[in-house]
């Protein structure tokens, strides 16, 4: 039927406009057709190199041989590369690509997201078009390889990867025909991560109007390709009414030239597939063989029945025949049955299981009579619905690997040896930290078989876990950046029970052919019991036996490091010096033992008391020291206040309570002293000075310093005051309550340093007494108040002198003699003389004191317990001692008046005295309440400023002429 035209819409029903659109759209469905197959056929390179790395069992010997073979075959495939763990090994060609050696292609930003598809889903994937790493544009493929174990497990391997540069790579889809028709093109696809769209190849810089857009399917990812007339289509309306014009003379002919026409096209389009087909078919197939000859392996195919279907010429050589020979033949056909069978069961094997077969046989080649061992793998081929259609062999000649690794295995099994008469630990580990070497002495460290070390990650089962990342940090250092590796190192490692052991390290680097670093050899001695030994040798350098405290050494190590933390903050810090009073008394009777169970108890108690900033330390027998950073005068006292509450209960030593006393002295940074000799020194002085303070405790003054200018001065000059008279004794009266007369005077002796420096004996005494004046100044007052006394005597006035002898006077063997030799001298009989000694000073060595009081009182002077109560005597020796007198310390007598309880020791003591047989003095009477109430408690004597204060001889004659309280018998 001839066309129609269409008078009311002006156009014919066959439509230009449309028929060149329909025309388009079928070159854009021939060149999108051509482009898939370009892609399709280049990536399949991917598919061959897996195919080798199988063979291989995870390697391709000769790599860049064999790539360069295979690259000529798959035109638009650029590069070729293995992957093995992800990270790019081999390149091919490697000219301009060696920026892509050591990529990580599951790590890096642009190829993560691809390369992770692929390895968990097990298929082939396409990346791109992205920008590569050594440089252009292209898209890469990925073919995920996935090996077995040795237990049959399934692991994945690695990635083949074939690079198609752009837009290069496309030439064989010619879309450059496209332009010579008159046609502009894009191909672009929509970015999976922007959702943008992504230009991949165009013939011009322009926009297309309205397009033929031809979807194409490439692996994972879906392209299109756009085609429009570079001029546009035209105006449809304008076009119709041109081809009416010039059809109006033949309609009929126009419609048979149109019909003709198409039938014509469509034919010699069906006839150009066809022979594009088939010439594809060819160049596969030509392509294939050619891959198939390229390999140096026996290859060939059988189908089901086990029939040769081709075969490359290496296997030619295996039976002596060409592939013409033995195409459509059998195994029955060249070998003997026994053989054929094992090639038949074999291949029957691969079929039925439905996945590769492996095995190893010894191939005898007809051409040459040589005898090789080969390793076979035989994968079953199924066609596009799933068929089986036969078996692909491919033998591999290992004669010379299984060689080479048995003579590898002979020489480290005799380099194993070497290494295991070694006495230390050797370990090789490779870049990824797997641990490929290990001798025996490793293993015995490790508790653990060489196999279940081999092959293990070195950082994730042999070290702690705290440690790990700073070790792997070390560790990785020198393989990423080329530099010396830390020769020598120590850490800790963990053993197959779990047991933590400290090796010494030595360690180099390990280098391939290539110089590349792969690795590391260390050897490694276990240090552990070194160390230990080591740790316990500084613990007894630096800490205390008994208690665990540190030690002196230790001590002033800190309290340097605490001064330089005081001077840079500005800030204050003080320190304690303490002593255990009484120690050696338990040590004497209670034993060592219990001494050292008060020094356990005393540095319990103590260290509970501080903070944890603190520190305390033991510096000898029963002296400890406290530091305290950032307190202050006013901080060190309340410190010292907690120390007194926890001294406070009694101690159980040896089934008994025993109180535990402590002196403690303190000393100040900066106000003195600014280093640590200096602040140890003035504490230590304030420390002895607490000895004589109730409070137990004494704040550094100069003034009780032996060291310090004035006392140093002080020292010099009292030797020089004693020799040459320069000292004057003071007398104060005793008066006997019951006559209200003087009975007798305490001489005190003073120094007149100058005229206007009266020097307190508070001051000079404990000097003498540190520095063993004590001796010669004793003897000069014994001296003086000997020679006063007879000036009395001799006036007529019978007084008595007391005169106070310190602790080491009591020590002292020669004093008797001396004082008898002084008597003698005066003529003064010895019962002129009241010798006094405090408590402490009898306790110090009560036996040694107890041989000299009695020859003292052999001679017939008189002995007096001083300062009673405030000592720590035992009565026991208190009965022993040969006294006939006791002085009540003036602490207990200045309150007594308003004080209960020291009235109650007032009396207590008046009460054991007269009881004893003894008289008493109370010292520190000065209010009329005072001596009213010791004559109520029927005390003898009194002494105090009511009666008068210490005076010089003339003074005390004049007072005995003037007071009240004079002599009995004087008006």
């Amino acid at each position: 039927m001839p066309p129609c035209l269409d008078c009311s819409s002006g156009s014919w029903s066959s439509n230009p406009y449309h028929d060149e659109r329909a025309r388009v759209a079928r070159l854009a469905g021939e060149h999108a057709h051509a482009i898939e197959h370009t892609i399709e056929h280049a990536l399949t390179a991917a598919h061959v190199l897996a195919a080798l790395v199988r063979q291989g069992n995870g390697s391709v010997p000769d790599f860049d041989a064999v790539a360069s073979k295979l690259l000529p075959l798959y035109p638009g495939a650029s590069e070729l590369a293995l992957a093995p763990g992800g990270v790019i090994r081999n390149v091919a060609p490697m000219p301009g690509n060696e920026m892509a050696i050591g990529l990580d292609l599951l790590t890096a930003p642009t190829q993560r997201k691809e390369s992770l598809l692929a390895r968990d889903s097990g298929e082939f994937t396409l990346a791109g078009p992205l920008e590569l790493v050594q440089g252009g544009t292209g898209v890469v493929g990925r073919l995920p390889v996935f090996l077995e174990d040795s237990r049959g497990h399934s692991f994945f391997w690695g990635v083949t990867l074939v690079a198609m540069r752009l837009p290069g790579g496309l030439d064989l889809a010619l879309l450059l025909r496209l332009g010579e028709q008159g046609l502009a093109y894009e191909l672009w696809r929509i970015h999976p991560d922007t959702g943008q769209k992504q230009l991949i190849a165009q013939s011009l810089p322009v926009t297309l109007i309205e397009p033929v857009e031809q979807a194409l399917r490439v692996p994972n990812a879906t392209w299109t390709l756009s085609v429009a007339p570079v001029k546009g289509w035209g105006h449809p309306l304008g076009l119709s009414l041109k081809v009416a014009l010039g059809l109006l003379f033949s309609l009929m002919l126009g419609y048979l030239a149109k019909l003709f026409v198409e039938l014509r096209t469509h034919k010699q389009l069906l006839e150009a597939r066809v022979a594009q087909r088939t010439a594809e078919i060819r160049v596969a197939q030509r392509k294939l063989q050619a891959t198939l000859d390229a390999i140096p392996d026996l290859v060939w195919l059988k189908d089901a029945d086990g029939v040769f279907l081709s075969c490359n010429p290496m296997f030619e050589r295996l039976y002596g025949a060409s592939k013409g020979e033995i195409v459509g033949k059998t195994d029955y056909d060249f070998v003997d049955r026994e053989q054929a069978d094992f090639f038949r069961e074999h291949d029957r094997m691969a079929m039925t299981a439905g996945k590769p077969s492996i095995n190893e046989e010894w191939l005898s080649f007809a051409d040459d009579g040589s005898r090789r061992l080969f390793e076979t793998i035989k994968t079953p081929m199924v066609d596009g619905e799933g068929t089986l259609i036969g078996v692909l062999g491919i033998a591999r000649d290992i004669t010379t690997r299984v060689q080479a690794e048995r003579a590898l295995q002979e020489s480290r099994q005799r380099a194993q040896q070497y290494l295991n008469i070694a006495g230390v630990m050797l370990i090789a580990v490779d870049a990824e930290g797997r641990v490929q070497l290990i001798n025996r002495k490793g293993c015995e460290i490790l508790g653990a078989a060489e196999a279940d070390i081999l092959g293990k990650d070195w950082f994730e089962h042999f070290l702690p876990e705290r440690i790990r990342k700073e070790v792997k940090d070390v560790f990785s250092q020198p393989l990423k950046d080329n530099v010396a590796p830390v020769e020598y190192m120590e850490n800790a490692i963990l053993t197959r029970s779990g047991e933590e052991r400290v090796v010494a390290w030595h360690n180099t680097l390990l280098v391939d052919e290539a110089g590349r670093v792969n690795g590391v050899l260390a050897s490694g001695e276990d240090i552990t019991e070194r160390k230990h030994y080591i740790a316990e040798l500084e613990h007894k350098a630096l800490y205390d036996s008994l208690t665990d405290l540190p030690n002196r050494n230790l001590f002033t190590d800190r309290l340097k490091l605490a001064l330089a933390v005081a001077r840079r903050e500005i800030r204050p810090l003080a320190i304690i010096l303490l002593d255990i009073a009484r120690l050696k008394e338990v040590n004497d009777i209670l034993g060592h033992h219990n001494g050292d169970i008060v020094l356990l108890e005393v540095a319990r108690r103590i260290t509970m008391a501080l903070r944890e900033s603190d520190t305390m330390a033991r510096l000898s027998g029963d002296e400890f020291a406290i530091l305290l950073p950032g307190a202050d005068q006013a901080s060190a006292t309340l410190a010292i206040e907690k120390i007194q509450k926890a001294m406070e209960p009694p101690a159980l030593i040896d089934g008994g309570p025993l109180d535990i006393e402590v002196n403690m002295g303190v000393a100040v940074y900066p106000q003195h002293g600014e280093d640590p000799t200096v602040l140890l020194s003035r504490a230590d002085v304030a420390m002895r000075m607490a000895k004589s303070e109730v409070s137990g405790f004494c704040i550094y003054e100069s003034s009780h310093d032996p060291y310090s200018r004035r006392r140093l001065s002080l020292l010099g000059e009292l030797r020089q005051a004693i020799v040459q008279n320069e000292l004057v004794l003071y007398y104060q009266p005793q008066i006997d309550l019951a006559s209200g007369k003087v009975v007798a005077v305490e001489a005190l002796v003073r120094w007149p340093r100058t005229a206007d420096d009266m020097v307190s004996p508070v001051e000079f005494i404990p000097l003498a007494e540190q520095t063993g004046l004590i001796r010669p100044l004793t003897l000069w007052i014994l001296e003086q108040a000997v020679l006063q006394c007879g000036r009395w005597r001799a006036a007529g006035l019978n007084l008595k002198v007391s005169v106070n002898l310190s602790a080491r006077n009591l020590l002292d063997p020669t004093l008797p003699d001396m004082l008898a030799k002084m008597l003698a001298t005066c003529q003064v009989t010895s019962d002129c003389l009241m010798l006094e000694v405090t408590e402490s000073a009898v306790m110090l060595q009560p036996e040694r004191a107890l041989h000299i009081l009695t020859r003292l009182h052999e001679m017939g002077a008189d002995l007096s317990v001083d300062d009673f109560g405030t000592g720590y005597s035992s009565l026991a020796y208190l009965k022993k001692l040969p006294v006939c007198e006791l002085k009540i310390d003036q602490s207990f007598v200045f309150g007594m008046v308003k004080n209960e309880n020291d009235a109650i020791i007032v009396r207590s003591t008046i009460d054991l005295a007269h009881n004893l047989g003894l008289k008493v003095v109370a010292e520190g009477v000065e209010d009329q309440e005072t001596l009213q109430l010791l004559a109520i408690l029927g005390c003898d004597t009194g002494q105090g400023y009511l009666f008068a204060q210490p005076m010089p001889t003339e003074d005390f004659s004049r007072w005995l002429d003037e007071s009240p309280w004079r002599f009995p018998g004087e008006v």
